[in-house]
């Protein structure tokens, strides 16, 4: 709580959008020791001059009618005692912000999402990413990941996965950080398959469960919410090419940012009604395709959230595109480095033993890998695209890699990281 209030007063007082814990806590600490120091150099003043008088001195009272009048004297000692009282509370409140900072000192990131997040224990690995950085304070994760699951499924509090969603949003620690993931295919406007959902209904249903749900919560918890913003599949989605342009991997992806940048301003902590879901957003919309994305977009309520922070979005789809831009005349072959970011499985017993290693005959996509669920080295660049989003920290250079990935790799892998994040065009909603 003490964590929670010094931020916001400091959001206020510097007229920034984020301010880091350990920022926050540095300078409320610079300025209360001048406070106490100031304070302190006052009540020695005061009990030098006065403690004679009051302990060897005898009291000198004057009488109006029955009632005692206190002596100057005796008012001093009296000021003298209660400046001392407020001394002593108000270094017992320092110590109790100390306490509760001591137990809370490591950056807490809460992950909402479903496979696209728990395949290779991604989570794990934005940990030892966090690690390797220049930072000091360890990284505590808590996952929530359902295979096939949506954002609004996880805010439905009629289900059991809505009630633990909410009871890990109002953990008493509180969160710095809660990293959303929707559905592959709802963000963009599809039809979600995994939920039988016609095209636009997940999407819409996600943005009333962000505002409704997420929102307030992420607000009291004192955490930045921070967009997951995957990527298109390898080949397109086949169910939906037609209706909602996943034809192939780059117009799904387009479609794909452009949702999270939808959910971006949905959650950011000014809102009116009219720029959520299908409203005006300054994004050209090739397809037209706009009608029915924003329920409320015909009200002009407008929204306060005095604890929000404004959401960051995690470009890992814009790293996608990189890779494939990067790949050469034939990024979907087998031996691209695109087609090795997704899922895949070994064809020969000459192929490396690490399946998911760049330097393997071919990467063959699996059922898994068709569905566009990330290899190791997929796990490991949005791990780097998470780590260079939310500690605001370069992640060039890296000591850390996941065994079994060559040095060159993770170089590589580490570049496109930082240029995603680095150049993306929208890396938190304004």
């Amino acid at each position: 709580m003490c964590e929670r209030l010094i931020e916001d007063y400091l959001l206020v007082c510097l007229h920034t959008e984020t301010v880091d814990s350990s920022t926050a806590f540095q300078i409320f600490y610079e300025v209360v020791v001048v406070v106490v120091v100031v304070v302190v150099v006052v009540v020695v003043a005061f009990v030098q001059r006065y403690t004679h008088r009051c302990t060897n001195s005898s009291t000198v009272r004057t009488y109006v009618g029955t009632r005692p009048v206190p002596s100057e004297t005796a008012m001093k000692c009296a000021l003298v005692q209660l400046m001392a009282v407020g001394l002593v509370g108000l270094l017992s409140q320092i110590a109790s912000c100390s306490s509760s900072r001591s137990e809370n000192a490591s950056t807490r990131v809460l992950f909402v999402g479903n496979s696209y997040t728990f395949f290779n224990s991604m989570p794990e690995i934005f940990v030892n990413v966090s690690a390797a950085l220049s930072t000091s304070r360890p990284t505590t994760i808590l996952m929530l990941a359902p295979g096939g699951s949506a954002l609004f499924e996880h805010g439905n509090l009629s289900s059991a996965m809505g009630q633990a969603t909410a009871a890990a949003l109002s953990d008493p620690l509180g969160w710095d950080f809660v990293v959303l993931q929707d559905q592959s295919e709802v963000p963009g406007g599809g039809k979600d398959t995994d939920a039988n959902l016609p095209p636009r209904a997940g999407r819409n249903l996600t943005l009333a469960a962000l505002q409704a749900f997420f929102k307030p919560r992420i607000a009291d918890a004192g955490a930045v919410p921070v967009l997951y913003s995957t990527w298109g599949r390898h080949d397109g989605d086949p169910p939906n090419a037609e209706c909602c342009r996943y034809a192939n991997f780059l117009q799904m992806n387009q479609e794909t940012t452009f949702g999270y940048e939808m959910y971006a301003q949905t959650l950011s902590p000014e809102l009116s009604g009219d720029e959520r879901g299908g409203g005006t957003t300054g994004v050209d919309r090739s397809n037209g395709d706009d009608d029915g994305d924003g329920a409320a977009s015909t009200t002009n309520q407008r929204y306060y959230y005095g604890a929000a922070k404004r959401p960051l979005v995690a470009p890992a789809g814009h790293a996608w595109e990189i890779v494939f831009n990067a790949s050469g005349p034939e990024p979907l072959g087998n031996h691209s480095r695109f087609s090795c970011l997704y899922n895949h499985g070994v064809t020969s017993e000459n192929d490396d033993a690490n399946a998911n290693a760049y330097n393997a005959s071919s990467c063959v996509l699996d059922s898994a890998g068709m569905g566009g669920h990330p290899s190791l080295e997929g796990s490991y660049l949005i791990a780097l695209v998470m780590a260079a989003t939310i500690h605001k920290q370069s992640v060039l250079h890296l000591p850390w890699a996941p065994e079994g990935m060559s040095a060159s790799d993770a170089i590589f892998l580490q570049g496109v990281a930082e240029q995603a994040v680095t150049m993306a065009p929208h890396r938190s909603a304004m």
